[in-house]
């Protein structure tokens, strides 16, 4: 998929406890699971781990949206905005490709992808 397909935002966010320590040297399992997909919104439980204790859990929200239409309103939306203060709004589909994208951040998109729409997509 192109840079015109959609992209996985977080509007709701997380909401995880931390419940143990954990110590250098020890191994940490994150386990991570899809509990709900309501039309665009997605919800996982989070669940970490060590050889001894649960250190961690909770829950994590996100949504899948289409980037090319958010980034033509908030082209529009900076436009209005520009033109009330008379600066010209800039090329901001030039700025979110440019925006550095890190091995993890393409693994969780491409995790993301794949895990809610059934097949693997490169965000």
């Amino acid at each position: 998929m192109d840079d015109s397909g959609f992209e996985v935002n977080d509007p709701d966010g997380v909401d995880v406890s931390h419940v143990a320590p954990s110590l250098p040297g020890m191994t940490v399992i994150v386990e991570v699971e899809v509990t709900a997909v309501s039309g665009p919104r997605i919800r996982w439980s989070v669940l970490s781990s060590d050889d001894r204790d649960t250190i961690s859990q909770g829950t994590h929200h996100r949504a899948v949206i289409d980037t090319e239409r958010l980034i033509d309103r908030v082209t529009d939306k900076a436009a209005q905005v520009s033109t009330l203060r008379d600066r010209p709004p800039g090329n901001l589909k030039q700025q979110h490709r440019a925006l550095p994208r890190t091995p993890a951040h393409r693994q969780l998109r491409t995790f993301c992808a794949t895990t809610t729409l059934g097949r693997r997509t490169t965000l």
